[in-house]
């Protein structure tokens, strides 16, 4: 009968914590289930935040915020204020 060999590696996995990476934990799963409802959420709130910018500067919005900041310059006030300046 031929000598039998070891099967180096499953000792290897079985000895050391590369083994827990095939046998994942209940807590381990959930908490990985929980990260990702997380970044998902994060996600949908940039992608969201994006989309609110980019209808502000389609309907004028911001041009108007940025006339509005702009136009003090226009008055005497606002000369005076850009002379402290």
């Amino acid at each position: 009968m031929p000598p039998r060999r070891r099967d180096v590696v499953g000792d290897v996995m079985r000895g050391s914590s590369l083994g827990r990476l095939h046998e994942p934990r209940a807590s381990e799963s959930a908490q990985a289930t929980l990260e990702m409802a997380l970044c998902t959420v994060a996600l949908l709130g940039m992608i969201l935040g994006v989309a609110v910018v980019w209808r502000a500067a389609e309907r004028g919005v911001l041009a108007r915020l940025v006339e509005e900041a702009a136009s003090h310059g226009l008055d005497v006030a606002g000369a005076i204020d850009a002379a402290l300046f």
